[in-house]
């Protein structure tokens, strides 16, 4: 049985994940906006009514994006069900299969420990049949190249459901970039690894988004939208950026965007465009010197490094607003603070964080929460109430 290793829609399933979206890098961890979110609360399969008698012929698959991950490929011979119920360390949960209804289903099993053997009940169904078939499967190890954490403190009971999810960089990024390793993974209640993805750039931000997949940043270069399966479905690349990019790293599927860069934050707005925030150097003229140069040296302008949030347009990669923030927040108002913290390369009031719609009176963090016991090839979040 073939399977293809094209990305599939993330809208396939019920929820994968329930995360606590944490992350180590300098990051918010909102998710994306309201409306976005509420309508990502439910996502789910539809059960097709079906008659007529059921084959059963499944066949497991490693997922060669991650050693944790696998497909498990069932033939019905005609249209049918299919449920797959997994039972192993961590805990039993069942997965419906994305292509209900057809005969041909690949369903991915997400969720489990490394090294861990795990059984895979598989049941399909019509109106008129039902049958069954079990089979094994053992995960792989985690890859060498993964840098080892221990989990020295856990607490169940104040832990919202579902998963853990932060990124992890090697420690040789600092030392030694053509070698660094940088993944985006998930704990559970227990503190071990039963998710992840590895990218090619540091992971700082990330969230998921309306259809299940993962909206992440890739250092200040990329944008990156990620199957939970380990695929990438769409990148985005800095204009500004190119240069510093191994020419192998960009293909005919990259979309460049004409901005600098993208920096600590990127969230999806609810008409489906990008919004992130990139930098833009600013000849910012005074009078008089502000930073305690000598008055004889001073040229009269400030070549700053500021902050602007752009919104692109994904398919194309074009920029359709821009919103540059010393036209709101002047640095020549408070040089000390916005003007004055370098020597050459001047950053003029950094921004760090997004807010979409701004409303300052409210502050809130969202947890993605479990809409079904199931576990399997989207992620799901849903909005808590506003914090203060």
């Amino acid at each position: 049985m073939h399977r293809s290793n094209r990305p599939r829609p993330a809208a396939w399933i019920a929820v994968v994940m329930a995360a606590a979206l944490t992350f180590a890098a300098c990051s918010s961890g909102e998710s994306s906006d309201d409306s976005a979110n509420d309508s990502a609360d439910e996502t789910s399969t539809t059960t097709a009514a079906l008659s007529g008698d059921v084959e059963l012929n499944v066949e497991v698959m490693p997922n060669e994006k991650s050693t944790l991950a696998a497909f498990v490929e069932v033939d019905t011979g005609s249209p049918a069900n299919v449920d797959v119920h997994v039972s192993g360390p961590g805990g039993d949960f069942t997965v419906p299969s994305p292509d209900n209804g057809a005969a041909q289903h690949s369903v991915p099993i997400l969720g489990m420990r490394a090294e861990s053997t795990y059984e895979f009940d598989v049941e399909a169904s019509t109106d008129d049949d039902t049958k069954n078939e079990t089979t094994e499967f053992t995960t792989g190890a985690i890859p060498d190249t993964y840098p080892t954490f221990e989990a020295v403190v856990s607490d169940p009971e104040r832990m919202a459901p579902g998963w853990t999810m932060f990124d992890l960089n090697s420690n040789v990024a600092i030392a030694d970039p053509a070698i660094a390793t940088y993944f985006l993974v998930a704990v559970d209640e227990e503190g071990e690894v039963v998710w992840y993805i590895e990218g090619p750039d540091p992971f700082g931000d990330a969230r998921v988004l309306p259809n299940g997949n993962l909206l992440t940043n890739g250092g200040d270069h990329f944008i990156r939208e990620w199957a939970p399966t380990g695929e990438v479905v769409h990148e985005w690349l800095a204009a500004g950026k190119a240069d510093l990019v191994p020419p192998e790293r960009i293909n005919d599927d990259t979309i460049m965007v004409d901005v600098d860069s993208f920096h600590h934050e990127m969230s999806q707005l609810p008409n489906g465009n990008l919004l992130a925030l990139s930098h833009i150097l600013e000849p910012i003229e005074s009078d008089e010197p502000l930073c305690g140069e000598d008055p004889a040296d001073f040229a009269g302008v400030y070549n700053a490094v500021g902050d602007l949030a752009v919104e692109v347009e994904p398919e194309t990669g074009d920029v359709v607003n821009r919103w540059v923030f010393s036209e709101a927040l002047d640095p020549l108002s408070d040089p000390e603070n916005l003007l004055c913290p370098n020597d050459n390369a001047l950053e003029a009031g950094p921004a760090v964080a997004t807010l979409y719609p701004l409303d300052p009176r409210r502050s809130t963090r969202r947890t993605p929460t479990p809409s079904s016991s199931t576990r399997s090839g989207t992620l799901s979040s849903s909005r808590n109430e506003p914090t203060t």
